[in-house]
């Protein structure tokens, strides 16, 4: 049972090393920077987690869940990754229909 449990920590320690790791890479990017830097530090309680489940110590895993939910619950705050609309993104809109609709009525006469 003691292997076993050190089997699933080390794959858990490894699992959020690699989630670590796709969020620095993700930062890279200036046009995921955020979400990648959010999406690190989320992973960094998970990896504290995982070490606390390799250890055996069942507070070292406590204190490290309530932190990766609590940052999981952040990353959802800002967004995710998700991009947000720009604030003038309808105005071009209204203002492509509106030429669209012009040359439509140059075409049709």
């Amino acid at each position: 049972m003691s292997f076993l449990l050190g089997l699933v920590g080390a794959l858990l320690l490894l699992a959020a090393l690699a989630g670590v790791a796709f969020g620095i890479f993700m930062s890279m990017f200036p046009n995921t920077r955020r979400a990648g830097a959010y999406f690190a530090l989320w992973w960094v309680s998970g990896a504290a987690a995982a070490a606390g489940v390799l250890m055996r110590d069942p507070v070292t895993f406590a204190v490290g869940l309530a932190c990766f939910c609590l940052s999981g619950a952040a990353y959802a705050a800002v967004g995710g990754g998700r991009r947000s609309r720009r604030a003038g993104s309808e105005k071009t809109t209204r203002e492509n229909r509106v030429r669209r609709d012009a040359q439509r009525r140059r075409a049709a006469s």
